[in-house]
């Protein structure tokens, strides 16, 4: 999926298409976290980033029983302090964000 994003794509599909597609949205980053069960840990994070984000409620996550969301907004201006949250909220559930290999 991320190739894409990297190498355009042909039409809108996912959410993060119609995203990508408005005003004043870029992509500036893609990151990636590895593991052996996908599914299990979206939810983990996105339960544990539901506590301390302002969320989109049920944006992304209607296969996901239980998410609130996986949309996230972050308050301040700069992203910094919001990506070092995010990165630390997933380092402590025990995996770790990596350039992707694509």
């Amino acid at each position: 999926r991320l190739n894409r994003y990297l190498y355009g794509r042909r039409r809108d599909f996912w959410h993060i298409d119609y995203l990508l597609s408005s005003p004043g949205v870029r992509l500036l980053m893609v990151k990636c976290i590895y593991n052996d069960n996908p599914k299990y840990y979206e939810s983990l994070i996105s339960r544990r980033l539901n506590q301390v984000l302002e969320f989109l409620p049920n944006f992304g996550s209607s296969d996901s029983k239980g998410d609130l969301s996986h949309l996230f907004k972050c308050k301040n201006v700069d992203p910094v302090p919001c990506l070092e949250l995010v990165q630390k909220i997933i380092s402590d559930i025990g995996l770790s964000i990596n350039d992707c290999l694509i």
